[in-house]
């Protein structure tokens, strides 16, 4: 996941598999190729969150002044020592639509804590969502930097940006729901037969295009997107 230096960020751990070690469980900043240290450890603004989750998370400031680059948190806890990497955008940059912490809030059935979804595979859902939402909105060119369409800091508003987070995050849900991404079940594609005098085939809709169908988008993205109406995200697939 991306975040912005000078930014105040919470970064969390996979579920370890023990509770109750704040006070103990510490996390430190470093620069991920060279490991120089760019935050201490330290036991400060780490919380198990939720209560008795065993999911850690660490509210820090990303410094003003940090480069853009890879960064790795080391969460050290005895034997539940644990690791991330994050990458940090300059000030300036723009941010990612969604976060991990906006689809942990939107995530009211626990789907993400159930699967025990890790950091990278959070960042990929997420990363999938964000494009499954670029494409609704509207003729918009994808951005040098991050490859979507819009910078949320420099093109919407509070409201705006809100409301883009939330359509993605319902959008990352639904992908879990309805494809089975992270459950290791893979929903079964609608079949087609076609059947002559001398021969019967049966296959995979999508495989007579030779290729994957665009997943629909989840019910309800279309009313989170509403507030970018000006950016005529409700076009044909979107109809939700």
């Amino acid at each position: 996941m991306s975040y912005r230096a000078g930014t105040t960020v919470t970064l969390t751990t996979a579920p370890l598999g023990v509770s109750g070690l704040v006070g103990t469980i510490t996390a430190a900043l470093v620069v991920q190729s060279t490991g120089a240290t760019v935050i201490a450890p330290t036991t400060v603004g780490i919380v198990e969150s939720p209560a008795a989750s065993t999911v850690y998370a660490w509210t820090i400031l990303l410094p003003a002044d940090i480069a853009t680059g890879d960064y790795g948190i080391r969460w050290v806890a005895g034997a539940n020592d644990a690791a991330e990497t994050i990458h940090v955008l300059g000030a300036s940059a723009p941010l990612a639509y969604a976060t991990a912490e906006d689809l942990q809030a939107h995530d009211l059935a626990g789907l993400i804590n159930s699967l025990a979804l890790g950091p990278v595979q959070v960042d990929a859902l997420l990363a999938r969502a964000e494009r499954d939402i670029d494409r609704v909105l509207g003729p918009l060119p994808a951005r040098d930097d991050t490859g979507l369409k819009l910078s949320p800091a420099d093109d919407l508003t509070v409201h705006e940006r809100a409301a883009l987070a939330r359509a993605v995050a319902t959008q990352a849900l639904h992908r879990i729901q309805a494809l089975g991404e992270g459950t290791g079940v893979t929903p079964e594609q609608p079949r087609k037969s076609v059947k002559g005098p001398d021969f019967a085939v049966e296959y995979a809709i999508d495989d007579a295009a030779g290729a994957t169908a665009t997943q629909p988008l989840a019910p309800g993205v279309a009313r989170e997107l509403a507030p970018l109406k000006h950016l005529r995200p409700l076009g044909a697939r979107a109809r939700t």
